[in-house]
């Protein structure tokens, strides 16, 4: 999922250079992930190619405390309002 119209093309067009086979879908992947089963809770996949927007510093302890998917559970630590890289990484997790 990529939030910038322009790096979801240029993604796409990497995928087809490189003969991959992939989905990636426009968006906010933190606040509106777009990769959800039939129940609303989000797809597991066995590979995970991603290139996060580290040291983020616009998400605040609320966004992660009411996430709905449970993607940041409690004790797993807050990543920090400073840098979102510990989300990220429990994200794909």
């Amino acid at each position: 999922q990529e939030y910038i119209a322009d790096t979801w093309a240029m993604a796409n067009m990497n995928m087809i250079i490189h003969d991959m086979e992939g989905e990636i879908e426009i968006g906010d992947t933190f606040k509106h992930p777009k990769f959800r089963n039939k129940n609303g809770k989000l797809r597991t996949f066995d590979r995970v190619v991603a290139n996060p927007m580290w040291n983020q510093d616009w998400f605040t302890e609320n966004d992660y405390d009411n996430d709905e998917l449970d993607r940041f559970p409690p004790g797993a630590g807050f990543p920090g309002k400073s840098s979102a890289d510990w989300g990220w990484v429990q994200h794909m997790h």
